[in-house]
């Protein structure tokens, strides 16, 4: 149902501050983007909240696997001055497609994890960073679901005496959103990351942002913990063939309001604009990139990353977002 205007005015103005403050704004970034000049991390480091660097792995033994992918040394430096200037949070993500093989193994054992959770605390401190990100693709059974649930809950018990932060990503099918729910995932996690995106033809319509938070209601799971997936790359509608935001932007110059072109699907300048205020407007925490090296600079005006921060400035400015909102978009 919708407000009468002066009882929306009203809630506008009691609750609009404090919830697009909370707002998180989680850019996953892989590793053959480390290679970036200062100017880029600090550009990354000022319009996320998180920056989550992609990934290493976990061994079968529980050791810590591929940690060559990290940057230099010197880049780190730079990296963790950008983000200490501007208040963004560094995470390590763990996992990713082909890269789970010792996911199923480490969390049936406590013995496993206590011994991951070892390297990963002293990981976490040697390269001063402020949390873990797990992007298991996919746990299969419902034995590695429960151990999953283990790991995190005992991650977040050792992170939160150091102010540490646990995100996880999940593919919003409703099933895993359900066991999300059952398995209480939500007690241990920060934030969870929908890869709302990648389904067939148009890959990531605004009617599968809906879906998702509609899906996440429904596993009755807590809404500012939500952070919604947006892609910043396109499809094509046939083959699924893959470019950039960046070689789309370079190659056919889109107009804003533009969604496809030459049969390629993205998320325009107006799509991202129009899923991260119905975002807001939900309530949800956030919104998740995959992934930011896919964008233009962002000091470039058609820049997606810059259109996120130019939509919750506005948010922020006008107080015309709030959580009695949720039902008119999402």
């Amino acid at each position: 149902a919708t407000l009468p205007p002066g009882a929306r005015l009203l809630m506008l103005a009691l609750l609009s501050i404090g919830v697009v403050d909370s707002f998180s704004v989680v850019g996953y970034l892989p590793e053959w983007r480390f290679g970036w000049e200062a100017e880029r991390w600090e550009l990354a480091a000022k319009h996320n909240t998180h920056i989550i660097l992609f990934s290493i792995e976990v061994e079968q033994d529980a050791s810590l696997a591929e940690i060559g992918r990290l940057p230099s040394d010197e880049t780190m430096e730079i990296v963790r001055n950008a983000a200490k200037k501007h208040g963004c949070k560094l995470l390590i993500c763990f996992g990713g497609n082909s890269r789970s093989r010792g996911f199923g193994t480490v969390v049936a054992s406590g013995k496993l994890r206590k011994k991951f959770l070892g390297n990963l605390l002293l990981f976490l401190e040697k390269h001063k960073l402020h949390g873990v990100d797990y992007n298991w693709e996919y746990p299969r059974t419902e034995e590695d679901w429960k151990g999953l649930e283990k790991l995190v809950k005992e991650t977040k018990q050792l992170l939160t005496p150091r102010g540490g932060i646990v995100t996880m990503a999940y593919y919003p099918d409703s099933r895993q959103e359900k066991i999300l729910s059952h398995l209480g995932f939500s007690k241990s996690v920060d934030l969870f990351h929908s890869m709302s995106y990648d389904a067939p033809k148009k890959h990531s319509t605004f009617e599968l942002a809906k879906k998702t938070v509609e899906h996440w209601r429904q596993a009755k799971l807590p809404a500012s913990k939500l952070c919604l997936g947006l892609p910043f790359y396109a499809r094509h509608v046939e083959t699924g063939d893959w470019k950039t935001y960046e070689e789309i932007h370079r190659i056919y110059d889109p107009k804003p309001k533009q969604n496809i072109v030459n049969r390629y699907y993205f998320n325009g300048k107006l799509m991202i604009r129009k899923k991260v205020k119905a975002a807001i407007k939900a309530g949800l925490g956030g919104v998740m990139i995959w992934e930011i090296g896919q964008d233009v600079p962002a000091n470039n005006e058609a820049s997606l990353l810059a259109t996120i921060s130019e939509t919750i400035g506005k948010a922020k400015e006008k107080g015309k977002i709030t959580k009695s909102q949720h039902k008119d978009d999402l």
